[in-house]
């Protein structure tokens, strides 16, 4: 199996929070094959549970199948459309880009509307876009145009960017986090027939984008004892200093020690950071000022020690993400390793003390 070309499938689909449908399906597809029960949720989370003997310890390895996108939120008269944003998405690399709008036929294809050069001010240059300030051309003279269109008011949108091979790299919409996705679905399909004496339960969650509603729900009723969270995370660029954004693309995976938002995020399991850690043949580590689907996974039932496996990536929530295979091909490796785990093991990580200070 071509990871890339997975990888390619699964970011070319439509898949704004709220709208996951056509990623579920098609990830559902790739693993046809596996033995397993597939449950799902009323958001629609997709999960696979792994045949294993019954009240056994349970590992959880989660990858979220949101992207950030547009929602048409007004239709004017003329025929434009104003939208509002699905998601942190990067207001900045959205001016005349092109966009689909996901109507009950099928795509509308549309061009973000950009300010001529000629009219652009210095201010214009010095301040972002508001997304609410910008509109969205489909072609149409007038409302009643649009409406023929089949566009209507809470319909998604998502950027045009066909996934583009850069050597060893991937780059595309969606990368955050179909990168992700595919990682769990070769780890599935590297396991699914070996022996365990644990449950091993994958979930392809909802909503991450926005607050990751989908991860709440899915602790609520999928209680697990272990669980590692697979996604993406901004990576050092030119123009951002080191200590900001320590993950190199091609560095290897990311191994979590912590990431905060507001009031989201996690102090990762100490315990499986470490078992983590000593099965990777290449790492990296960071804290970082985000959440993941890990801030409310973690925090379910009486807790879950829970482990974060990240993938660098550039130009983030941007029509242009940027991935490496090499880190890609490594993360599956590493979660491939700690699969190979029992459930003695298992629930000692749940349970040993969580930081070398606290004596024995």
């Amino acid at each position: 199996m071509d990871t890339l070309e997975l990888i390619s499938r699964l970011s070319r689909l439509p898949g704004p929070s709220g709208f996951e449908d056509a990623v579920a399906l098609a990830i559902r597809a790739e693993l046809d094959d596996v033995a397993g029960t597939w449950e799902s949720d009323a958001l629609g989370n997709l999960v696979l549970r792994l045949p294993a003997p019954d009240d056994a310890p349970v590992l959880l390895l989660t990858a979220h199948m949101d992207e950030v996108g547009l929602l048409v939120k007004y239709v004017a008269d003329d025929g434009m459309l104003s939208c509002a944003a699905i998601g942190m998405i990067d207001e900045r690399t959205l001016p005349a880009a092109r966009v689909e709008i996901w109507t009950d036929d099928g795509p509308v294809l549309g061009v973000v509307g950009s300010k001529s050069r000629h009219m652009v001010s210095a201010a214009d240059l010095a301040a972002a876009p508001a997304v609410q300030d910008l509109w969205i051309d489909v072609g149409a003279g007038s409302a009643a145009e649009v409406a023929e269109l089949g566009v209507r008011v809470g319909q998604p949108a998502t950027t045009v960017s066909p996934p583009t091979r850069l050597g060893r790299r991937l780059t595309s919409k969606a990368i955050d986090d179909r990168a992700g996705c595919a990682v769990l679905i070769e780890v599935a399909r590297a396991v699914a027939d070996a022996a365990r004496d644990y449950a091993l339960v994958f979930a392809w969650t909802v909503q991450e984008e926005v607050g990751s509603r989908g991860a709440r729900v899915l602790g609520q009723w999928l209680p697990a004892t272990a669980a590692i969270v697979v996604d993406t995370t901004p990576a050092g660029d030119r123009t951002t200093p080191a200590h900001l954004a320590t993950a190199v693309v091609g560095g290897g995976p990311v191994i979590r020690a912590h990431d905060t938002r507001g009031t989201m995020g996690t102090f990762y399991s100490v315990a499986v950071r470490r078992r983590l850690e000593s099965l990777a043949e290449r790492f990296q580590v960071d804290s970082y000022p985000t959440w993941t689907d890990a801030c409310e996974i973690h925090l379910a039932g009486r807790g879950v020690a829970t482990g974060g496996v990240f993938l660098p990536r550039r130009c983030s929530h941007s029509p242009s993400e940027v991935i490496d295979l090499a880190d890609v091909e490594a993360a599956i490796e590493l979660l491939t390793r700690f699969c190979d785990v029992d459930a003695a093991t298992l629930s000692a990580l749940a349970q040993r003390p969580a930081h070398p200070l606290v004596l024995a």
